[in-house]
């Protein structure tokens, strides 16, 4: 559980990435961003004097799928080198053509001229290619991925992991009074991975799931599902209303679950919490559950999502880390920028200390970065505290911080 590891953060101080985001300079990003020629492979930026020094391959598509992302984490990464003011260390940038084998052909190429840490790629396969070629090479390997599997033997995975988000959330709920609840994930890798830690999470905390199901989340009509989801009473009811000339009255039923978890983004939350209501069910007695994925900021206008739960990482650093970038680039970052800015900041702070090369990166004290708080397990794995959110009128608001 993710109680005992709360403490750690309570009673320890932090290792903070960068003083970015607290009175970092104004300069200008260069005036054209779009220069292919600084994102070819073996591209980088030094900041160190003689042969002393830490070195760190960047992997990430500048060409091919994914280039749009990559094109934003590639720079999200140069500003924290910029913010970080740490000599002794060399950044290089290798693309890894949105492919399994342009990843594999970067790693090899990175580690066989130095690098010392890497950092990437995107994509589970993309990733997986990366994190075999470093296990193989004993390089130290910090991964955007979600994909636990490649966890380990020196592979560190940076991303959001599903677990933490809704170990956090149910907690949160029981300690609320919530104790029953019910589940629609998409069949998705997330959402089948998502529907696994919830029924996991409610368990462990001793409250009782009463309902699951599933859909697809290429369609846009779930009728059907939230239909058979609230159950045949209800449809029973609502179709007896609708009888030609009657004007239909859907008063809203008793269930048995005090909350819905839905792990999707907010426009499918919202798609959902809309049809959910239209057959019965009072959203105003059942509280809707999300994870991070939530925190997209387009649920602003959405009364149907009104007073939900997320969870997600606080607002404020984020949202300085957000301006910094833009006013450095002229573009919006992608929601993924902050992670390749929080691992080449985490790099950073290692060549410092002189503990890139050992196991510094799994300092037991954590790191406070763009999106909170974090450390790494010695199996790889990243825990991470996050705010739970509620959604408001206008945005959403902070219920508990970490």
């Amino acid at each position: 559980m993710f109680i005992a590891k709360r403490k750690w953060i309570k009673r320890s101080a932090m290792v903070v990435l960068i003083l970015l985001l607290q009175g970092c300079s104004t300069t200008s990003g260069p005036s054209d961003s779009s220069n292919s020629g600084r994102y070819q492979i073996g591209t980088s930026i030094s900041t160190s004097r003689g042969n002393d020094k830490s070195i760190v391959g960047v992997l990430l598509p500048t060409t091919g799928a994914g280039s749009k992302v990559g094109r934003s984490l590639n720079e999200a990464a140069q500003l924290a080198i910029l913010d970080a003011h740490t000599s002794g260390l060399e950044v290089r940038f290798y693309n890894t053509e949105g492919t399994p084998a342009g990843a594999r052909l970067a790693a090899q190429r990175a580690i066989s001229e130095g690098a010392q840490l890497l950092v990437g790629s995107l994509f589970g396969a993309n990733a997986k290619a990366c994190a075999l070629t470093a296990k193989r090479a004993g390089v130290k390997l910090i991964s955007f991925s979600n994909d636990t599997s490649v966890a380990g033997d020196s592979v560190y995975i940076m991303g959001m992991l599903p677990e933490n988000q809704i170990d956090q959330l149910v907690r949160y709920s029981i300690k609320r009074g919530i104790d029953d609840f019910a589940m629609l994930t998409p069949n998705t890798p997330y959402g089948v991975a998502a529907a696994r830690y919830f029924r996991l999470a409610v368990q462990r905390q001793g409250g009782r799931l009463h309902r699951e199901a599933t859909y697809d989340r290429a369609e846009n009509d779930y009728s059907d599902v939230v239909k058979n989801f609230l159950g045949n009473a209800r449809i029973q009811t609502h179709r007896q209303e609708e009888h030609e000339g009657e004007e239909s009255k859907k008063e809203p039923l008793n269930y048995p679950f005090e909350a819905i978890f839905i792990p999707d983004r907010s426009k499918k939350v919202s798609m959902l919490a809309s049809m959910l209501s239209h057959y019965g069910a009072d959203l105003t007695k059942i509280r809707l559950l999300g994870t991070a994925e939530w925190d997209d900021g387009k649920f602003s206008n959405d009364f149907s999502m009104l007073g939900g739960w997320y969870v997600a990482p606080l607002k404020g650093p984020r949202r300085r880390f957000i301006t910094r970038f833009r006013n450095f680039y002229s573009y919006e970052p992608s929601r993924h920028a902050s992670l390749a800015y929080d691992a080449v900041a985490l790099a950073a702070v290692l060549a410092r200390s002189g503990s890139l090369k050992n196991d510094g990166i799994l300092d037991r004290r954590g790191f406070s970065g763009v999106d909170g708080v974090f450390r790494f397990g010695s199996d790889g794995l990243i825990e991470r505290e996050y705010a739970i959110m509620q959604i408001a009128a206008k945005g959403s608001k902070v219920l508990y911080a970490p």
